[in-house]
This record gives structure tokens, C-alpha cells and sequence, in this order.
């Protein structure tokens, strides 16, 4: 596929922005340059799919583990600390 335009680094940088924790949105100029690195390695999917373990990891140590656990800053989840969340889901204890 083609590589995006800035413009649409920026738009899904917003998206991205926007869905983040807010208590973790930090350095919003430099996590913009890291998200636009992570996209043109072409690793956007992945990337999707490591926030999505991200949040579930988070929902896992509130409602498993009673621990209100700050989010990580944009800046350091987007220096590879997503890869640590690729595949994370949460189980609910029954």
C-alpha cells in the first residue's frame, strides 16, 4: 500500500490523540513524531493492536487487581513500549 501523507499521519495521530488516556497525553509534539515513525515502518496495525492490549492491560489492573494504575506517557508508549501489549486481552475472573 502507499505510504500515507503527512496530513493523514496527522489525522490518524488525532485519532489516536483523542483515544489515549488523557491522564497519560504528555510531550504531544514528540509522541507525534514517534506515532509518524511507527507509521512509516508500517507497523500502524500493529500498533493499533498493542494499544488495544494496552487498555486491556490497564482494565485488567483496575478491576482485577484494584490498582488504579496510571497510564504511561504517549512519549514512552510510543518508544516501543506498545510491542509489550501485541496480542494482550483481558479475561474476566468469574
Amino acid at each position: 500500500s502507499d505510504p500515507l501523507s503527512e496530513s493523514e499521519i496527522d489525522t490518524k495521530f488525532d485519532e489516536f490523540w483523542k483515544a489515549y488516556p488523557q491522564s497519560g497525553r504528555h510531550a504531544k509534539q514528540e509522541s507525534r513524531r514517534r506515532f509518524g515513525a511507527v507509521v512509516k515502518r508500517g507497523e500502524i496495525e500493529q500498533l493499533v493492536d498493542g494499544f488495544h492490549g494496552y487498555l486491556d492491560f490497564l482494565k485488567y489492573q483496575k478491576d482485577d487487581q484494584g490498582f488504579d494504575q496510571r497510564p504511561m506517557y504517549t512519549k514512552t508508549f510510543l518508544n516501543d513500549r506498545w510491542r509489550e501489549f501485541i496480542g494482550y486481552k483481558y479475561k474476566v475472573k468469574l
